[in-house]
C-alpha cells in the first residue's frame, strides 16, 4: 500500500529532474494488453460509498517516475554502464500498463501500485519484483529460464529473491509469519464409494496433467508466431531492427585534412528502439485538405561514445553498405590518443560526432576539437570489427515427430551485425555459375543474361542444426530460390546457358535428404513435398570462398551426406509476402515446384534491403558502375539522374548523389574508384550486385546479443589500449577484419 498524495503529484515531465539524465530504452517486451485489469477502469462509487477500480498512471506522475527511475539504475548497474549519470527507462515495456488501484472507504481509499501485463504474471505488487524480470527483458528475452523474478523462477517468496540477487528492502522472513496452510479438499462423507474413487481418480489425473504442463514449459515446444518476428517481418518499410549494427551519416562531415580530402562521413551505431513520427502537410489552420507523412525513427547508441540520439530512418545504413576508404583507414593506424589515455576510454565518452545534437545533449562546442574525433572513431571501428564476427541462431522449437527429436529448429539469426528471421528473404554470396555450374539441379535458366551479374536469393522457410556436427554450430537454412530478373525479360524466353564441362556444383546432386533418396527423375513419395540439395559445409570461416580452403587446402565440392532429415516442425502459420523487389524488376523463382534449397549458413551474403535510395539515384548508380568514364556519359548521367535536385543533407540519399557528382565531376582516378566502391556497396544491399562482394562473413559463435555488443565493446577497447600502450614498440591501431 502506498500513501501520500506526494507520490500522484504530475510532475510535468516524463524523467527526473536531474541535468545528468540518462534515458534508456525498452529493447524487447514480453507484454500483452488483454493480461492488464479486467476489472472497471471508472471511478463508482457503490451505495455505502466504496470504491474498487484501476487509474492507469500517466508517466509524468512521480510514482511512474520513480519507479522507472529506480529501475533503470539496477539494470544500468547490472549492464555495466558509466558511473555518474542517473538513469531512467523510457516508458514501460509494450504491452504493459502501470495502475493505482483504488479500493475502500472514500475520501481515504487504499492505494496499490501494480504494474501490469506481463505474460509471467497479471501484475508485479512492487519495484523489487520487477527489477529482475526487467533485466531479463535487457539481456536474454529469448530464454525464460535465465529470468530471476519470482513468477519466472517460481520463487515462492520475495524475500528470498531481494536475498539471493541483493535487492534493498526484506531479506529475511519477519519472526512470526508463518506459512499460509495448503488447501486441501475433502471428500464429503455422503458421497458412495463408486464416486469417491471416481473423484480421486479425477484429482489423480489432474494433477498429472498440471505436472505434464509444468514440464513442458521448461523444453522447448512447437514455436510460436513470435510477435518480435511478426513485427520486424510485417513493418510497412522499417528497414532495420532492434540490436542491429548501423551507419548513422553525419549531417556535418568530420574533416580530417585541411583539404578535406579525408573526412569522417558515418559513426557505428546500436539500434535501441524504434517508433513513427507523423507529419502534416502545410495547410491552412482549419482546411481539412491536408495529408500525413509517417516517417521511421529510431533511438541508437553511438558506439565508443556515451550518446543515445533519435534520428529518421534516411539517416541509417545498414552496416554493409559503407567502409571506410583506404585514406582513411591510412590515417587511423597512425592515429593515437589525443588525451591522457586511461582503459576505459573515459576521456572519449561526452564527444559528440553529430554536431547537432550538441544543444540536446548539454555539450559546449569547446569541449573537445576535431582532434578528438579521428581516436574516438577509432575506438568505434575497433568495437565494429570485434562484433561483426559474431552469429547465433535465436527461438529454438521442436518437432513433435519422434523421428526429428535429433534435430533442433530455430526462427531465428544473429548473422554479424544484422538480425535475421524465418520466412526472411537474404542475399547468398554464391553466385548462380557457382551453385549449378552444370545445371544439374534444375534451376531454371536465367531470364537473361544480365541476371547473372546480381545476386541470388533465399526465402528461408526453416533453420535447421546438423545433427552429425559435433560443435553443434553447424546451421543449414533451407527455402524457395529466387533470382531478380528485369520485368521487361519475364515475358521473354528465358536465356540458355552452356554447362562447363569442368565443373560441378559446390552443391552436388539432389540427394532427396527430406524422405529419399529416390531417382531424379520421379516424383517425391507421399507426405515430401519438398527435396533437398546437400549441406554446404562451409562452418570453417577460413574458407572464405565456397569449397576452397585459403590456407592452401583445397576442399574441393561439398560431398553428398546421406543422413535423413526430418520436415521442419511448422510454425504457427504466418502469411508473410515476399518484400517488394526493386523498381523495374521482379522475384523469379527458379526451383521446381515441390523442391528447395538448403545450404550451409556461411552462405548468406546479408539482408535485403530494397529501398535504401530512390529508383532514379540505383539507375543512375548502376549506369555510373556499368559504363565507361566519358565526358558524353558524365553530361547524360547528370541530365538523368536530376542531380540539381535538392536532397536534405545528412541523409543516404544525399550520400549517394555526392558520390555520384564525384564520379561525374572529379578527374582523379583514386577518387573515381573510391566513389565507384562506394556506390557498388549501396547497390550490393538490394542484390543488384553478386552477394558475395557485399557480405556478412562470421566466424565466432556466441550466444545472447546484448552479451555480445557488451564483450565486442570490452575487446574493442582492451585492443586498441593495448596497441597505443605499445606505440612505442611501433605497432599501429590496425583493423583487420574491416579491411576484408
Amino acid at each position: 500500500m502506498v500513501s501520500g498524495a506526494q507520490i500522484f503529484k504530475d510532475t510535468g515531465q516524463i524523467g527526473p529532474k536531474v541535468s545528468n539524465g540518462q534515458m534508456l530504452e525498452w529493447l524487447t517486451s514480453d507484454g500483452d494488453k488483454s493480461r492488464r485489469p479486467p476489472v472497471s477502469f471508472k471511478k463508482e462509487v457503490d451505495s455505502e460509498g466504496n470504491v474498487n477500480y484501476y487509474r492507469e498512471v500517466p508517466d509524468t506522475e512521480e510514482a511512474s517516475v520513480t519507479w522507472r527511475r529506480e529501475i533503470g539504475t539496477h539494470i544500468a548497474k547490472k549492464l555495466g554502464y558509466p558511473s555518474g549519470k542517473v538513469y531512467w527507462m523510457r516508458g514501460w515495456p509494450s504491452g504493459y500498463g502501470f495502475y493505482d488501484h483504488q479500493k475502500g472507504k472514500l475520501p481515504n481509499p487504499r492505494h496499490d501500485l501494480y504494474l501490469c501485463g506481463s505474460a509471467s504474471t497479471l501484475r508485479f505488487r512492487s519495484k523489487n519484483e520487477f527489477l529482475p524480470h526487467a533485466l531479463w527483458l535487457m539481456t536474454d528475452p529469448a530464454s525464460k529460464q535465465v529470468c530471476q523474478c519470482k513468477y519466472c523462477s517460481k520463487t515462492k517468496s520475495q524475500v528470498e529473491v531481494n536475498q539471493t540477487l541483493g535487492l534493498p528492502g526484506l531479506r529475511h522472513a519477519p519472526e512470526g509469519h508463518a506459512k499460509a496452510p495448503t488447501k486441501v479438499k475433502v471428500l464429503a462423507p455422503s458421497m458412495t464409494h463408486a464416486s469417491r474413487r471416481a473423484a480421486r481418480e479425477k484429482m489423480a489425473r489432474d494433477k498429472a496433467e498440471k505436472d505434464q504442463a509444468t514440464k513442458r514449459t521448461d523444453q522447448p515446444g512447437p514455436a510460436g508466431a513470435l510477435p518480435e518476428r511478426i513485427r520486424d517481418l510485417t513493418a510497412s518499410g522499417r528497414a532495420f531492427r532492434g540490436l542491429e549494427l548501423v551507419w548513422v551519416v553525419l549531417k556535418n562531415p568530420i574533416y580530417l585534412k585541411p583539404d578535406k580530402s579525408v573526412a569522417i562521413d558515418f559513426w557505428p551505431a546500436i539500434v535501441h528502439s524504434f517508433s513513427t513520427k507523423n507529419t502534416p502537410s502545410s495547410h491552412k489552420p482549419g482546411d481539412p485538405n491536408y495529408t500525413i507523412q509517417c516517417q521511421n525513427m529510431f533511438t541508437v547508441r553511438l558506439l565508443a561514445v556515451n550518446h543515445e540520439i533519435r534520428v529518421s530512418e534516411d539517416r541509417l545504413l545498414p552496416q554493409l553498405g559503407y567502409g571506410p576508404g583506404m585514406a582513411l583507414l591510412d590515417m587511423i593506424r597512425e592515429c593515437g590518443p589525443s588525451r591522457p589515455l586511461s582503459l576505459n576510454f573515459e576521456e572519449y565518452m561526452d564527444f559528440n560526432p553529430l554536431s547537432e545534437y550538441n544543444k540536446d545533449l548539454g555539450i559546449s562546442p569547446s569541449q573537445y576539437t576535431s582532434q578528438d574525433a579521428l581516436p574516438a572513431f577509432t575506438l568505434a571501428l575497433h568495437i565494429v570489427a570485434c562484433l561483426t564476427p559474431m552469429w547465433c541462431v535465436t527461438h529454438s522449437y521442436i518437432n513433435d515427430d519422434a523421428k526429428s527429436k535429433e534435430e533442433a529448429y530455430y526462427q531465428g539469426i544473429w548473422w554479424g551485425s544484422e538480425r535475421i528471421w524465418l520466412d526472411d528473404l537474404v542475399r547468398l554470396r554464391p553466385s548462380r555459375e557457382e551453385v549449378d555450374p552444370g545445371n544439374q539441379l534444375g534451376l531454371l535458366p536465367p531470364s537473361s543474361p544480365d541476371a547473372l551479374n546480381r545476386a541470388l536469393f533465399l526465402r528461408i522457410t526453416y533453420i535447421v542444426a546438423d545433427p552429425g556436427d559435433p560443435s553443434e554450430t553447424g546451421i543449414c537454412v533451407g527455402g524457395d530460390l529466387y533470382e531478380l530478373a528485369l520485368e521487361s525479360e519475364q515475358s521473354k524466353p528465358a536465356s540458355k546457358i552452356q554447362p562447363n564441362a569442368g565443373s560441378s556444383s559446390m552443391f552436388g546432386p539432389p540427394t532427396g535428404l527430406l524422405g529419399g533418396p529416390w531417382p531424379q527423375s520421379q516424383s517425391s513419395p507421399a507426405g515430401t513435398a519438398r527435396s533437398q540439395l546437400p549441406f554446404l559445409n562451409n562452418a570453417d570461416p577460413s574458407r572464405d570462398t565456397f569449397g576452397q580452403d585459403q590456407r592452401g587446402h583445397g576442399q574441393g565440392p561439398a560431398a553428398s551426406s546421406s543422413k535423413s532429415v526430418a520436415l521442419p516442425p511448422p510454425v504457427v502459420e504466418t502469411v508473410i509476402p515476399l518484400p517488394d523487389p526493386p523498381a523495374g524488376y521482379a522475384f523469379r523463382r527458379l526451383l521446381k515446384p515441390g523442391n528447395e534449397m538448403v545450404v550451409d549458413v556461411g552462405a548468406i551474403a546479408g539482408r535485403y534491403y530494397p529501398s535504401i535510395l530512390q529508383m532514379e539515384t540505383v539507375d543512375a548508380a548502376l549506369r555510373s558502375i556499368k559504363e565507361q568514364s566519358t565526358q558524353a556519359t558524365k553530361r547524360r548521367r547528370l541530365m538523368d539522374s536530376g542531380q540539381g535536385q535538392s536532397h536534405q543533407l545528412g541523409t543516404i540519399e544525399a550520400y549517394a548523389r555526392s558520390r555520384l557528382n564525384r564520379r561525374m565531376n572529379d578527374d582523379d582516378e583514386e577518387v573515381y574508384e573510391g566513389a565507384g566502391r562506394e556506390l557498388t556497396s549501396l547497390l550490393a544491399l538490394a542484390g543488384l550486385i553478386p552477394g558475395d562482394g557485399n557480405s556478412m562473413q562470421p566466424e565466432q559463435w556466441v550466444k545472447g546479443r546484448l552479451a555480445t555488443i557488451q564483450g565486442a565493446e570490452r575487446n574493442g577497447r582492451d585492443v586498441l589500449y593495448n596497441q597505443w600502450k605499445a606505440r612505442g614498440k611501433g605497432a599501429s591501431s590496425d583493423i583487420e577484419m574491416l579491411e576484408g
